[in-house]
């Protein structure tokens, strides 16, 4: 049974183990030889889908990595997902994106019978995770304060969780705001501390439901026609008008 593992450093020592894996000769056949001697196997779930590193460097002897899928167990025959040699000097790194949640089977050796030795498997993972925001304001639909071209709109500002840490959340309004009559977008943008961001959006309208009103509007007007004629030249002073909203 593979010992169970998580991210982080795990010591290993192959100098009493056994070749107990299938010979890979198409997916890990480095310097004609395709098996991963005196290897020891690990088990390990991912938890996200960013990039991930398997790494054996710094260790005593020159060894062999490879990553199966582990959802149907152990290989009973050659279908290495991953494999490596000579990474950095003759230790061996892998790196690719997994699937979160799927089981994978890491098969640490060497690229010998009998290469053997002492070493540290680290695996560590990029946070490629962005921020979740809570409480992302809806749509906010307003009528004009009385009298003006604007409203007051007041909100609760959204918060952020991330599986690191949310160093800022960053808003293009506080509330409470004055708004202009229109539709204007308010957006925050939360930052974790590996720098991945996620955005927060929602429109703020405005709709100017005040009509005009008008001053001095002239009263009805009765006059005689002028002589000689069936009409009336009339004068009159056009009344002005006045609204919440110029233009």
């Amino acid at each position: 049974m593979p010992f169970e593992i998580t991210y982080g450093s795990t010591s290993f020592n192959t100098t009493t183990a056994t070749t107990d894996g299938p010979d890979e000769p198409t997916g890990c056949n480095f310097n004609s030889f395709t098996q991963v001697a005196d290897d020891i196997w690990y088990e390990f779930i991912a938890l996200s889908n960013c990039s991930h590193t398997f790494s054996l460097c710094g260790s005593s002897y020159d060894t062999k990595l490879a990553i199966y899928d582990g959802t149907f167990g152990c290989p009973a025959a050659a279908n290495v997902s991953f494999c490596n040699d000579d990474f950095c000097g003759t230790s061996s790194e892998i790196t690719f994106n997994p699937t979160a949640g799927k089981r994978y089977l890491i098969r640490v050796g060497g690229n010998g019978i009998g290469v053997n030795g002492a070493g540290t498997l680290v695996i560590s993972a990029v946070n490629c995770q962005p921020p979740t925001f809570n409480g992302c304001p809806p749509f906010a639909n307003l009528s004009n304060n009385n009298n003006a071209c604007s409203a007051v709109y007041n909100w609760t500002a959204p918060t952020a969780n991330d599986n690191t840490s949310v160093t800022s959340i960053v808003g293009s309004h506080t509330p409470p705001f004055v708004f202009p009559v229109g539709t204007t977008t308010v957006t925050y943008v939360a930052t974790d501390s590996e720098g991945n961001k996620s955005a927060c959006r929602f429109d703020v309208t405005v709709n100017d439901v005040q009509n005009p009103t008008l001053t001095a509007c002239p009263a009805n007007i009765t006059q005689d026609t002028d002589p000689d004629m069936c009409d009336a030249v009339v004068t009159w002073t056009p009344p002005t008008a006045n609204d919440n909203c110029p233009g």
